[in-house]
């Protein structure tokens, strides 16, 4: 990709967890690879605002991944009744879209994924078997993803 950071090899990059979400992607651009470091590996706050298009879709996965990460046992199990991320969407089509980015990106280490909005409801073991829910909580044109 045009302007990528020269250390931006994804398989490089990241944990056996991480190329197993990333698969088929061969490189981060320009943004991802500068906010690598602070998405992937530390509980720093990030606020990114960038067009369209951009990638913002992707770091909010690497903070995901810094998550569960948090999380591994030996031997590669992760413990899943020790976190749930919600992400923030504006708009109930995006929160639909973002379900299903996450979910299939996901799939590889068994994490579940849920939209939650206003007009649906999940039961109680739903939610206790979720770690990323998708959500509307506010109008206007923010994302967020809170872990």
């Amino acid at each position: 990709m045009d302007g990528c950071h020269p250390q931006c090899d994804v398989t490089a990059m990241l944990a056996r967890i991480g190329q197993l979400v990333f698969k088929g992607m061969k490189r981060l651009n320009r943004i991802q690879s500068i906010v690598f470091e602070t998405a992937y590996n530390t509980n720093e706050n990030l606020l990114i605002c960038a067009p369209t298009g951009a990638g913002k879709t992707n770091i909010a996965m690497l903070t995901i991944l810094h998550e569960i990460r948090q999380h591994l046992q030996p031997g590669g199990v992760i413990r899943k009744d020790q976190f749930k991320i919600v992400y923030v969407a504006p708009m109930k089509a995006l929160a639909a879209e973002m379900t299903n980015y996450f979910s299939k990106r996901l799939e590889p280490l068994g994490i579940a994924v849920k939209e939650l909005t206003g007009d649906m409801q999940l039961t109680k073991g739903e939610i206790l078997r979720t770690q990323v829910d998708s959500q509307i909580l506010f109008d206007g044109v923010h994302e967020a993803v809170l872990l």
